[in-house]
């Protein structure tokens, strides 16, 4: 499945990126296909970008979800910070549009590759870019109980709370149903 990001009802079941823009959270529900269900939502801190992570360099993107560049900081890379991979009037190469946006790192790699969460990206062979991540700040950590399958639901008053952006994270199969709230609430 994948996730369904319209409306003010969210269904997540796939990890990735829910919302690139500023987003009011009114009330989360986990429906765990296991017990001990665990799901986490982060943002990310664009005002702080990881030391070192700016880097112009050549690479391939291949499996819709590997970026690999020769020289790629690996290392420097943290699972579940978010990458950047810039547009052209921002500085960036000469790869596809389609991939110049935010991915969510699912595995930082070795080999100098980078893995996302999710099949994000555009394949595509020799291409410039200019890249940038940034960390993962905690916004919600929900784990259901540990000895039966049960949903948790979090509420979180009739304004919600605003974060900056969002991305989820599953430890187990599960759906996170995210309710919003008016962005323009007080």
């Amino acid at each position: 499945m994948a996730n369904v990001l319209y409306g003010n009802t969210l269904y997540c079941d796939t990890p990735g990126i829910i919302s690139k823009s500023p987003i009011r959270i009114r009330a989360i529900e986990v429906d765990p296909s296991a017990a001990a269900g665990l799901v986490l939502f982060n943002w990310w801190d664009e005002a702080r970008p990881i030391a070192n992570t700016k880097q112009f360099l050549t690479g391939t993107i291949t499996g819709t979800n590997t970026l690999t560049a020769t020289g790629l900081l690996t290392s420097i890379y943290a699972d579940g910070s978010v990458i950047k991979i810039f547009p052209v009037n921002k500085g960036g190469g000469d790869g596809s549009v389609a991939n110049m946006t935010y991915h969510l790192i699912g595995t930082a790699g070795d080999n100098d590759a980078i893995v996302t969460a999710e099949t994000s990206l555009t394949n595509e062979v020799a291409k410039t870019y200019l890249l940038e991540a940034y960390p993962a700040r905690k916004a919600f950590s929900i784990t259901t109980p540990g000895t039966e399958v049960i949903n948790e639901f979090r509420y979180f008053g009739e304004h919600g709370v605003l974060l900056p952006n969002l991305t989820m994270e599953l430890a187990t199969n599960a759906v996170a149903i995210v309710y919003l709230a008016d962005l323009a609430a007080c």
